[in-house]
């Protein structure tokens, strides 16, 4: 199950992950005006259930309708909230898209 267009709020990743382990948390452009508590939530989600998304057309970064090529500029907003490396979250986010889709 893929949490799409997650916000991150604290505690809810867990309380998902109580009823669907295999769950994972999809992390848009919006991590750009993530507030304090959603920062911790985000801190919250393991490496291993987190994903980077950039289709949905108007939770970007900037501002403007969301690309594909954008999806470095995700991790490295999320990396920068969660104090890690991006190299790290792109690497657990496409292993964990890999693993979640099949791929």
């Amino acid at each position: 199950m893929q949490l799409h267009c997650f916000f991150c709020e604290p505690g809810v990743f867990a309380a998902w992950r109580k009823v669907f382990p295999q769950v994972y948390a999809s992390i848009t452009g919006m991590v750009a005006r993530f507030n304090p508590r959603q920062k911790q939530g985000l801190q919250e989600i393991p490496l291993d259930r987190l994903l980077l998304e950039t289709d949905s057309p108007y939770l970007s970064i900037v501002g403007k309708v969301n690309r594909p090529h954008f999806v470095g500029d995700v991790a490295l907003l999320v990396a920068a909230h969660r104090g890690e490396r991006t190299q790290d979250v792109l690497a657990a986010a496409n292993a964990n898209c890999r693993g979640s889709f099949g791929l």
